[in-house]
């Protein structure tokens, strides 16, 4: 607290000079100096008047110098206060390398007009690398797959049967810019029920599918699955073009054949063809979805039509 003789007054700090709250002649005003006090800088600059003409204009200069100084330096200061980003302007300016992702998950279910149809469900593992890397995998797999076939005896005598699979497998993934290859391998067990006659088998199961990217707005995507229980063998193949920048669109077409041993009369075979469109790589989220539908034949029921839907999610 400072007295003037008559007033007194709070000094405070503000950057540079001393400056204090005023109580008369500049009373709202904290950072203007008392009226009463006014009258000391201009001594300061007239004790200058006593000097010599050189010397005074000397000390004139100095302390004209100093006070640019001194405001260059404090405005300087304020500049760089505006410039600096604020600690939460440096967290967002950071930009952090995804998470790898190490599972994916993809299923998949059809049905055709003849009585047959297929629904798998796949869990695949990645532990030493990103999902989508070059790298060893694991799957995890189930498939329940049914369908209809004549029994021989008469025309129109027909039985339908199914197989629901599980099995492990190992394999390794190539992952390059425009194409990739997978290739899984492993055991598996199957119960089959033909005609009414339940059977439990034990076997193998392999997995080879490849995509190719030929441009930016084209696909080829195929794949072989085969097992050994009932010598089942399946291979699709799916040409696409992306049209829209969404997804991708164009035809498909697939070739099933298994052996047929545990009904009476046996059959070496049913084969069935499929020939249709398909829409895929929908983005709905973090998940890609597709669809597809068209013709098909069975050789021993007949013709109809199919429609399949299918999703893959990895995380």
């Amino acid at each position: 607290m400072q007295s003037n003789g008559r007033h007194k007054f709070p000094l405070s700090v503000v950057n540079s000079p001393v400056r204090g709250t005023a109580t008369e002649g500049a009373l709202g005003h904290g950072n203007a100096l008392p009226q009463r006090n006014r009258p000391l800088l201009g001594r300061k600059f007239l004790m200058a008047s006593s000097r010599p003409p050189c010397a005074r204009r000397l000390l004139v200069s100095r302390r004209i110098a100093r006070w640019l100084g001194a405001l260059a330096f404090c405005g300087a200061g304020y500049v760089h206060a505006l410039e600096l980003p604020t600690p939460q302007g440096w967290d967002t300016q950071v930009i952090r390398e995804p998470e790898p992702q190490h599972v994916a998950i993809d299923g998949s279910i059809l049905v055709t007009s003849l009585g047959g149809g297929s629904a798998n469900l796949n869990g695949t593992f990645a532990p030493f690398g990103d999902i989508t890397a070059s790298g060893f995998r694991l799957r995890a797999t189930t498939n329940d797959s049914w369908y209809r076939f004549s029994t021989g005896t008469t025309p129109d005598s027909f039985a339908s049967g199914n197989t629901v699979e599980v099995g492990l497998q190992a394999g390794y993934q190539v992952a390059l810019e425009r194409v990739g290859f997978l290739g899984l391998v492993g055991p598996t067990y199957a119960r089959s029920t033909g005609n009414g006659v339940n059977t439990d088998r034990a076997g193998g199961k392999a997995d080879l599918s490849m995509y190719v990217l030929p441009t930016d707005l084209t696909m080829v995507y195929g794949s072989v699955t085969y097992s050994t229980i009932e010598d089942a063998v399946e291979a699709q193949t799916k040409v696409g073009i992306n049209l829209l920048g969404n997804f991708y669109i164009g035809p498909e077409a697939a070739f099933s054949w298994r052996n047929v041993r545990n009904v009476t009369p046996s059959f070496d075979n049913v084969a069935e063809l499929r020939v249709g469109g398909h829409i895929s790589a929908i983005a709905l989220g973090q998940v890609q979805a597709g669809l597809s539908a068209g013709w098909t034949h069975q050789d021993q029921v007949g013709s109809g039509y199919y429609g399949g839907l299918n999703f893959y999610w990895k995380f």
